[in-house]
C-alpha cells in the first residue's frame, strides 16, 4: 500500500508516511547550472513533473491542459490533481513534490540567487508531501495555505488543508508554522534589545519535529495573529525616548509569554506519526 490514499483517515495516511522515503527519487542536484561566484542575476530554478498517475492538469484557472510526464511548470501555475490520480514534482534541485488526489496546487516562487535557493508552493485544496534537500542559510523553503505558512528546515512533512483547518506532519525535520503574511520587520535594528525580543516572538510559534503532527483551527491562527498585529503595532510606534522603549519593550516580552502559551498549548496536542515498515 502506498501513501496515496487520502481519502482514508488522516492517521492512516500519517502512518503510512515512510513508505515514500522507498520510493520516492532523489533530488537531482544536476538540473541546475552552477551559478558563477560573480553573476548577481536572479535566476528561475526549472520545475516539472517528474512522475503522474491518472488525470492531472497544468496551467491556469482560465486556460489549463492535460500534464504529461516532463511538462514543466512555471511561476504562477495550478497543478489540478484529479480524483483517483496522483502527481510527483521536482523543483530544481531544492525539493521534490508530492500531490495526492483531488489537490490543487501553485507555484509560487523558484529563484536563485548567488546567495541561494527559494521555493515556494501555494496549496489550495487537497493534501501534499514535500522532500527538501538539506537548507543553508541563505535557502528558503515553504508551503502556504491562505491562512498558514508551513516554514522548513530541509524535511520531509505533509499538509492536508480540510474545512479549513490546516494539518501539517513531519517524517524528517522540522517545520515552523505561522499564520500567513506576518513577518516581523522594521523597528530600530541598531537596538539589541528590540533585535532580541523579535527574535524571542518569532522562536515562540509552534515549530513541529519529526514525527509529530499538529493541526491548526483557524482560531489558532487568530489567535496567534493577533498577538503578532499587536507585536508588529509597538515596533512601528518606534523608540523614540527610553521611557517610550522600555514600557514598549515590555509589553513586547507580555506577548512573546502569551505566544509562548498558545504554542506551547498546540504542541501538547502533537500526535505522534505511527509510521510501519513495509
Amino acid at each position: 500500500m502506498s501513501l496515496r490514499s487520502l481519502l482514508f483517515p488522516l492517521l492512516l495516511t500519517l502512518s503510512l508516511a515512510s513508505c515514500y522515503k522507498d520510493k520516492a527519487p532523489d533530488v537531482d542536484n544536476s538540473q541546475e547550472e552552477p551559478l558563477s561566484s560573480q553573476t548577481t542575476e536572479i535566476q528561475q530554478m526549472t520545475s516539472k513533473i517528474i512522475y503522474l498517475e491518472g488525470l492531472v492538469y497544468i496551467g491556469d484557472e482560465d486556460q489549463r491542459k492535460e500534464a504529461l510526464i516532463g511538462d514543466e511548470i512555471f511561476l504562477g501555475n495550478r497543478i489540478e490533481v484529479t480524483q483517483g490520480s496522483y502527481c510527483e514534482v521536482q523543483l530544481g534541485d531544492l525539493s521534490i513534490l508530492y500531490l495526492e488526489a483531488e489537490t490543487i496546487a501553485s507555484l509560487s516562487r523558484n529563484m536563485i540567487t548567488p546567495q541561494g535557493s527559494q521555493g515556494s508552493w501555494t496549496l489550495e485544496e487537497g493534501s501534499v508531501m514535500a522532500k527538501v534537500r538539506k537548507l543553508t542559510d541563505k535557502d528558503a523553503f515553504d508551503v502556504q495555505t491562505q491562512s498558514t505558512v508551513c516554514g522548513v528546515r530541509g524535511t520531509e512533512f505533509l499538509v492536508y488543508l480540510k474545512d479549513n483547518n490546516v494539518t501539517v506532519a513531519v517524517v524528517e525535520g522540522s517545520v515552523a508554522l505561522a499564520p500567513a503574511g506576518l513577518e516581523l520587520s522594521g523597528g530600530d535594528q541598531e537596538d539589541e534589545a528590540l533585535k532580541g525580543v523579535i527574535q524571542k516572538i518569532e522562536g515562540s510559534l509552534p515549530l513541529v519535529e519529526a514525527g509529530e503532527e499538529v493541526t491548526l483551527s483557524p482560531q489558532d491562527l487568530n489567535d496567534m495573529e493577533v498577538i503578532l498585529l499587536e507585536a508588529q503595532d509597538l515596533i512601528d510606534q518606534g523608540f523614540q525616548d527610553s521611557e517610550t522603549s522600555n514600557d514598549n519593550l515590555n509589553r513586547l516580552e507580555n506577548l512573546s509569554q502569551n505566544l509562548q502559551e498558545l504554542s506551547r498549548n498546540k504542541e501538547e496536542g502533537l500526535t505522534q506519526i505511527k509510521e510501519t515498515t513495509h
